[in-house]
């Protein structure tokens, strides 16, 4: 087991976490375009004075979203979550250990998080990602798990009702957070697709 230092001398533990999942085809090549993609919009949001946390996680959110069939809407809700869980993309969990939606430890579902720490302010274990990507597909198996249909447009209130947040007002808050998706998520997003669909264009041409 390693231990590496993070906030108020709490510990990652690096460890062999059970129900570790296994990303598919699709999702290895959408993890290939985030790690592609993701490091230019973080530094094109630095660079115009945005946060480069924020634009990556919208980005994976796009990416993973519209991959599991998750209506338009509904993609939005969950950029309102993370917006929300994180308190715009500033938490400690957002910057440090790469948990854009809060997720605590897990040990019955499936999970894609490499370790967990003890956060003190929550007095739990919370899952540590190695980035946005990572974490926003951990969000999405929790849906899976939990039976949650992708185009409702019950969505918040599934959520909620299978125990996602106790608290009586976090339906409201959810609902009524707002964000501003940066223009470069969008710009940078579609050259990789873009570049994508020639070269499938450029393969069925041949045959």
């Amino acid at each position: 087991m390693k231990t590496s230092p993070t906030m108020e001398n709490e510990t990652i533990q690096l460890v062999s976490l059970p129900n570790k999942y296994s990303l598919s085809i699709k999702e290895k090549i959408l993890y290939g375009v985030f790690k592609i993609v993701a490091p230019i919009v973080g530094a094109v949001a630095n660079v115009v004075g945005g946060n480069s946390v924020a634009a990556r996680s919208y980005l994976a959110i796009g990416l993973l979203g519209y991959a599991n069939n998750y209506t338009s809407q509904n993609i939005d809700l969950l950029s309102k979550q993370a917006v929300l869980e994180t308190a715009n993309f500033v938490s400690p969990m957002a910057i440090n250990d790469g948990n854009i939606f809060g997720m605590h430890r897990a040990y019955v579902r499936p999970h894609y998080a490499t370790g967990f720490r003890f956060n003190a302010t929550e007095n739990a274990d919370v899952f540590v990602f190695p980035d946005e990507f990572c974490s926003v597909m951990d969000r999405i198996l929790w849906d899976r798990y939990n039976s949650i249909e992708t185009q409702s447009a019950e969505y918040v209130n599934q959520v909620i009702a299978d125990g996602y947040n106790p608290f009586d007002d976090y339906k409201v808050q959810w609902e009524s957070t707002t964000f501003k998706l940066p223009w470069m998520v969008y710009a940078l997003a579609v050259v990789p697709f873009a570049l994508l669909v020639a070269l499938l264009f450029k393969i069925i041409s041949k045959k």
